[in-house]
């Protein structure tokens, strides 16, 4: 029964889950830090959605949870969903971190590109936790990453974020996706479907040339927000079968890899280490059964309680 469930729940799961370099998409040590390059500064500000902004709040600022850390918001990969029916984009995370007291928001956030992504991440937030001196805690998985970084970048929502965690997110793009869109430039849509599911997606986003060239500059880090950054890591005999090539191909051009992202295109702000499993591994998938036995629920409590250790909270 575990076989079948997990075999049905495989290729829709891979559809979202593989957007760390996509469009569609027990835990390490922490290894040494090392911090991002300064980017250029960023080009014209796409249309901001309201943040919140009444200058003359009188009452106290609302409080949320029981620890001392701010909320904490799971941003899931690109364009997948906060759910998928009763199942947790983030397997077992947000009811294990509410248990333990901490407030935590999962955005159902929508768009076909990063720009309206974010946009529609920031407008969530915002209505959310509408108060300006309510801040939170991001923690986003793959190209979720990148989608915060744009909100916080070009649509104000830096004032309203203490930290931005990043995993396995494609910061510098993804060796797979230059290929995939250099060896299959036209295809039908049935195909391309078939292809992201072996990891070959074609979304022009996550190229490398596209990311280094274009995205970076555009979204610099805010000096108002933490950024840190961690990576997976796995190999052909753990890794899910659908990233076998996708592991070969960056093991060759980028070097250790989660199967979809490299550790040298996931480390941004300060790199806090690598997780011992693939790229579904690191929310938990499929459906908590995870590569090299990974346990993703330990990992993000150990992380949010850190994040209030460091004094990210009221």
């Amino acid at each position: 029964m575990i076989r079948t469930l997990a075999a049905a729940a495989l290729a829709a799961a891979t559809l979202v889950l593989i957007a760390g370099c996509s469009g569609r998409s027990g835990p390490s040590a922490p290894a040494a830090s090392s911090v991002a390059a300064p980017i250029a500064t960023a080009s014209a500000p796409l249309a901001t959605p309201a943040l919140a902004a009444s200058s003359s709040l009188t009452a106290p600022a609302p409080l949320y949870g029981s620890r001392r850390c701010w909320p904490i918001v799971l941003v899931h990969g690109s364009p997948g969903s906060a759910q998928f029916g009763p199942i947790d984009y983030f397997f077992g995370v947000p009811g294990a971190l509410s248990a333990q007291g901490f407030e935590v928001f999962t955005p159902d956030f929508q768009g076909a590109d990063i720009a309206s992504r974010a946009r529609s991440l920031a407008a969530l937030i915002a209505a959310k936790y509408p108060d300006p001196r309510t801040k939170v805690n991001l923690i986003a998985h793959s190209a979720g990453g990148l989608d915060a970084r744009c909100a916080i970048s070009q649509l104000g929502l830096g004032a309203r974020v203490a930290s931005l965690t990043t995993i396995a997110a494609p910061h510098r793009g993804c060796a797979v996706n230059d290929l995939s869109v250099a060896l299959f430039p036209n295809v039908p849509s049935w195909l391309d479907t078939v292809l992201s599911l072996v990891g070959f997606d074609r979304t022009q986003e996550f190229t490398t040339s596209s990311v280094v060239g274009s995205f970076n500059p555009q979204n610099p880090d805010d000096p108002r927000v933490a950024y840190f950054s961690f990576a997976g890591v796995t190999d052909a005999k753990d890794v899910t079968p659908c990233f076998l090539i996708s592991l070969g191909i960056l093991d060759a051009t980028e070097g250790p890899n989660d199967g979809v992202v490299s550790v040298a295109s996931a480390k941004w702000g300060t790199f806090e280490g690598t997780l011992a499993t693939d790229h579904l591994g690191e929310v938990g998938q499929l459906l908590g059964f995870t590569a090299q036995g990974f346990d993703q629920v330990k990992f993000f409590e150990g992380w949010a309680a850190e994040l209030e250790r460091r004094g990210f909270g009221p």
